[in-house]
């Protein structure tokens, strides 16, 4: 039995649609109507329907959604900026098309805390700049978000992603089990359980996830068990993947949670494993993954098998670019599945003249 900790999305088991020749043949001829469109049916079969009665079932579900308080789900599409709106927080917006819907989530709704990164003095134009890249950097994640108001004449709806999180932070890090004397994320950190999360943007250094209406911060070193030089080619917004709760602190008093989570933790590390199949004093053919003002990380192996060998820099060498075949020779071996080693020579320069 999996003792994960998962999110409330996607845990329904769905039908994989039957793959004929006739399904996409009524698919091609439902494109060609141009007031139509095309749903995937419970039982897997093409239906064709028409777009108003879509947007009306939306309607039904946001007003139904609107007077039970009950949290949505949907994909982050985009980032705008209202028309004459003077306030950044206000005229910043993310966008979710929700079954044909615009709904419109204010940057101010978008966090139960502003990120970091902006001074309590930023100019106007600063303030827009600042929201405009923090909503623009999240666009494909998943967020949950509740309907405050709706205009069916318009086709969209207003929604504060901030009071659906702070609902998930309640019913997850406050309210404690029936029963038990610990919240759900409690218990789960204390058993050291994984827990799923949803990555919500990502730069070359850190990864934010969002666990249950917290976000928190992964840095490089808590990521990856080997040495990336860019996050963002491995990890992306709207990705689930699962974590292991480090430390997590809960203010019940303010409502306050910050939490240290790991993302490698969570996963096997295949270092200690690989690093077996290499002895110190042999030779090996690697590629220069990424370089610090220290030396050079060089990946020997493919990204399953190998392990990461780091070379110090030596005065007089040539210096290799990231991408550079090269031979590093291997000096010493770690019993964490890292090794140091020096580079003796750039095999293939990444900028090499073919003839």
């Amino acid at each position: 039995m999996s003792t994960d900790l998962k999110t409330d999305v996607g845990t329904e088991e769905k039908k994989e649609p039957e793959k004929t020749e006739n399904r996409y043949e009524e698919i091609e001829k439902a494109l060609k109507r141009t007031a139509k469109a095309v749903a995937i049916s419970s039982d897997g079969k093409p239906e064709v329907r028409d777009i108003d009665a879509i947007r009306a079932d939306t309607f039904t579900k946001l007003y139904s959604a609107m007077s039970s308080g009950t949290i949505l789900t949907g994909t982050l599409s985009g980032c705008e900026t209202a028309k004459n709106v003077i306030t950044p927080e206000l005229a910043v917006q993310g966008i979710v098309d929700y079954g044909g819907v615009k709904i419109i989530i204010p940057a101010k709704e978008m966090w139960t805390k502003i990120p970091e990164g902006l001074s309590e003095d930023a100019s106007s134009k600063d303030k827009f700049k600042f929201y405009t890249s923090k909503v623009s950097a999240m666009l494909n994640a998943q967020i949950d978000f509740l309907v405050e108001r709706v205009d069916k004449d318009k086709n969209i709806a207003c929604a504060s992603r901030a009071s659906a999180m702070a609902i998930r932070r309640k019913q997850n890090y406050i309210r404690k089990m029936h029963g038990e004397t610990e919240s759900r994320m409690e218990k789960a950190v204390r058993e050291k359980r994984r827990i799923e999360a949803r990555v919500v943007s990502t730069s070359g250094t850190s990864v934010r996830i969002e666990i249950f209406g917290v976000e928190t911060r992964v840095k490089a070193a808590d990521a990856c068990w080997r040495y990336v030089s860019k996050l963002s080619s491995v990890f992306h917004p709207g990705q689930h993947i699962y974590v292991i709760v480090k430390d997590m602190r809960i203010d019940k008093n303010t409502g306050d949670i910050e939490i240290n989570a790991s993302i490698k933790e969570a996963t096997e590390n295949m270092l200690l494993h690989n690093i077996k199949y290499y002895q110190e004093g042999s030779i090996q053919t690697g590629t220069i993954s990424g370089k610090t003002v220290k030396g050079y990380y060089v990946a020997v192996g493919n990204t399953f098998t190998g392990i990461d060998v780091f070379c110090r820099r030596v005065m007089g060498q040539s210096m290799p670019q990231t991408g550079d075949i090269v031979a590093c020779k291997i000096n010493r071996i770690y019993d964490d599945g890292n090794a140091s080693g020096k580079i003796t020579r750039i095999i293939k320069p990444i900028q090499s003249i073919s003839y």
